[in-house]
C-alpha cells in the first residue's frame, strides 16, 4: 500500500505564526496530489476543524475530512490559518480540563 505513495512525491510543510497568534500553515503538494486527508476524524477534531481552519486563499478548499487543491495552474500551495482556541472552552473538553 506504501508503495504508491513513495512515489508521489516530496510535500513541503512550512509553518509561522501570524502577529495576532494564529498558526500559518503552507503545504506546497507534489504535481500527482490534489488533497490533504486528515488522520484524526472524531467529534472534537472535527468540531475544531470547522471553528479554527480557514483556507488564507482561494488555492485550497476546507472540506470536512480533507483540504483539496483548486484545479489551477496558478496554485502550487495550500496556505491555512488556523485560529488559536483554549481547548478548556470547547464544551466536548471540560470534563477533561479541570
Amino acid at each position: 500500500m506504501l508503495a504508491p505513495l513513495a512515489n508521489a512525491g516530496e510535500l513541503l510543510i512550512e509553518t509561522s505564526l501570524a502577529e495576532d497568534g494564529a498558526l500559518l500553515v503552507s503545504y506546497t503538494l507534489p504535481p500527482a496530489v490534489t488533497r490533504l486527508e486528515r488522520t484524526r476524524v472524531d467529534d472534537i477534531s472535527n468540531q475544531s476543524w470547522r471553528d479554527q481552519v480557514r483556507s488564507l486563499d482561494d488555492c485550497a478548499q476546507i472540506e470536512a475530512t480533507r483540504v483539496v487543491m483548486v484545479a489551477d495552474r496558478r496554485c502550487q500551495r495550500a496556505r491555512l490559518r488556523i485560529e488559536p482556541r483554549v481547548m478548556a472552552d470547547m464544551p466536548a473538553m471540560r470534563p477533561h480540563c479541570p
